[in-house]
């Protein structure tokens, strides 16, 4: 079990390889600087909202592909809620919502 943010950075990792895409390519298509983007790729930043648009626009992705894996497992009697993170091999497609919402005209996304 990981830390929510290093899940993040794990799947927006893949997906920005998937795009083939440089880090300083993403960064330059989310208005982002290059240093942010590696930070978050190797879990020491956690995106806010606004980020993580800019992030799924400028990947051309859906939000879940960047939590995919990703879970809340709430409190018990004597334990506190924590994320966890369940990787069950890499994925075919790491970003399967890419080619999908490429695939639709612009402005037509869910």
């Amino acid at each position: 079990m990981v830390a929510l943010d290093r899940t993040l950075g794990a799947n927006l990792r893949l997906c920005r390889e998937a795009a083939e895409l440089t880090q300083e390519q993403l960064a330059h298509l989310a208005d982002l600087h290059p240093t942010y983007i590696s930070l978050l790729e190797r879990g020491q930043r956690n995106p806010g909202f606004e980020i993580t648009v800019k992030l799924i626009g400028a990947l051309g992705i859906a939000a879940d592909d960047l939590y995919r894996g990703a879970r809340w497992i709430p409190p018990d009697v004597g334990m506190e809620g924590r994320f966890a993170y369940d990787r069950d091999g890499a994925p075919a497609d790491p970003c399967p919502s890419r080619l999908k919402l490429a695939d639709q005209p612009k402005g037509t996304e869910d």
